[in-house]
Formats: C-alpha cells, sequence, structure tokens
C-alpha cells in the first residue's frame, strides 16, 4: 500500500512539475524522486511559487511514506 503511494506521488510530482515549472520529464522525474527521498542535491530547483509549494509538499509527503514504511 505504502508502495502504490509513493508511486502515485512520483507519477503526479512528476505532471505537476512539468506543468508548473517547464521541466523535462526526465528533470520533473528526477526532482520529484530526490524531494520525496530527501535527498535535495539542489541542482534543479523550482522558481515557481507553485513549484515551491509543490515542493514542500512532496518533501512532508516523502517523510511521512518514510514513517509509514517503517512502521
Amino acid at each position: 500500500m505504502v508502495a502504490s503511494f509513493f508511486v502515485l506521488l512520483l507519477l503526479l510530482g512528476t505532471a505537476l512539475c512539468c506543468f508548473f515549472e517547464g521541466f523535462s520529464p526526465v528533470d520533473a522525474f528526477y526532482f520529484t524522486a530526490t524531494a520525496l527521498l530527501k535527498i535535495g542535491y539542489g541542482d534543479i530547483v523550482p522558481v515557481s511559487v507553485a513549484g515551491k509549494l509543490l515542493a514542500i509538499f512532496l518533501s512532508l509527503a516523502g517523510v511521512l511514506l518514510l514513517l509509514a514504511f517503517a512502521v
């Protein structure tokens, strides 16, 4: 259940990054994965308000998913 929610967030985050930030699909997938996994390299960053809010949501969701997986 947690893994399927992670995949859903990964796909949704990728699509929203493409829409809000104009990232290529590969860059959007990379950004979403690093945000969800709390890696945060910082080489690709959101510049719009919507993209920044999306990054916050993805980071919080990533923490909650990791906690849910651990329990």
